[in-house]
């Protein structure tokens, strides 16, 4: 037992408290008085096996009502835990996602927004309100090799592809969308040290009639070589849209034509990393038997809500 303020005195029993007739302790030295807690979220008065199924919740599906529901809570203190995890979730990938070694990379952009879309913004109304785009970098062993989040516009994107740059070694092939902003940007963050083609799909007009979001069917393929020398065969975006899948399944923020959308940037920003964190580090995928983290030599082994709070 050691002192909260790392005092080097032995702290003595100072009565007991609650049901449990748990003992507190005072130090010697300062004469802070305090109790053994076994609480992961110090700040939470809640015990940690909660905490972890409310993260298991928040990265299967579940919206913040939902989830204080099917764990007996309040609302608020399903934001607080997303608060505390979503922040130490962003400090481990942007520790652990350096040095990954891949050949192969897909990039793409989700929509999402923020309070309200952007047709119905106002002068009044914040920055952060209207469309925001979740960036997406997914490399061969799927892992989510770099994110970023904001506005679809030439700013977010330059984040992106730098911070791509820095953390994916070596020389490697790159594949996007038709968005003409990356063609300029790649171009000049890596030079002549990659391989980038771009995929375009043409789905012809949408038919009028049609439920919203179901496009006609898929006209033809477009791929074109923008610098180096990639492989035809690997010119795909297919695994980074099966990527946004997933990420629309297990993200109540990102369900279209629902009320789970974000009403601030701060709490989807830590629910973006959030899952990226649970995506690349919890999850065993059925195709690779591992953790994409484990695939790509990041992690030795499954982890667990458990290693998120360790210190």
């Amino acid at each position: 037992m050691q002192c909260p303020n790392k005092c080097n005195s032995k702290p003595y029993i100072h009565g007991r408290h609650g049901k449990q007739n748990t003992p507190r302790f005072k130090c010697s030295r300062c004469g802070r008085t305090f109790s053994k807690s076994k609480k992961t979220c110090a700040t939470l008065n809640i015990p940690t096996e909660t905490i972890y199924r409310i993260l298991s919740c928040l990265t299967e599906g579940c919206g913040i009502r939902a989830t204080a529901r099917l764990n007996s809570v309040h609302p608020e203190t399903v934001l607080k835990v997303l608060r505390i995890a979503g922040t130490k979730a962003a400090l481990i990938l942007d520790d652990k996602l350096r040095n990954v070694r891949a050949s192969f990379v897909q990039i793409d952009e989700v929509w999402t927004f923020v309070k309200k879309k952007q047709r119905s913004i106002t002068p009044e109304d914040h920055p952060d309100h209207g469309d925001q785009w979740a960036f997406l970098a997914i490399t061969e062993n799927k892992l989510i090799a770099n994110y970023a989040l904001g506005k679809r516009d030439p700013e977010t994107a330059s984040d992106f592809i730098s911070s791509l740059r820095e953390r994916v070694a070596g020389t490697f092939q790159l594949t996007a969308d038709g968005w003409t902003v990356y063609v300029p940007l790649i171009e000049d963050v890596f030079g002549a040290d990659i391989h980038f083609a771009q995929e375009v799909k043409d789905y012809g007009m949408i038919e009028s009639g049609r439920e919203r979001y179901s496009p006609s069917k898929l006209k033809g393929v477009k791929r074109t070589v923008v610098t180096g020398d990639p492989d035809p065969d690997m010119i795909t975006t297919a695994h980074i849209e099966r990527g946004n899948l997933t990420l629309r399944t297990r993200m109540r923020r990102f369900t279209r034509l629902a009320s789970g959308f974000s009403k601030k940037k701060a709490y989807l920003a830590c629910a973006l990393a959030l899952h990226i964190f649970a995506y690349d580090f919890l999850t065993v995928h059925s195709t690779i038997k591992q953790t994409p983290a484990q695939a790509s030599g990041l992690a030795e082994c499954v982890w667990t809500w458990a290693d998120l709070f360790a210190d």
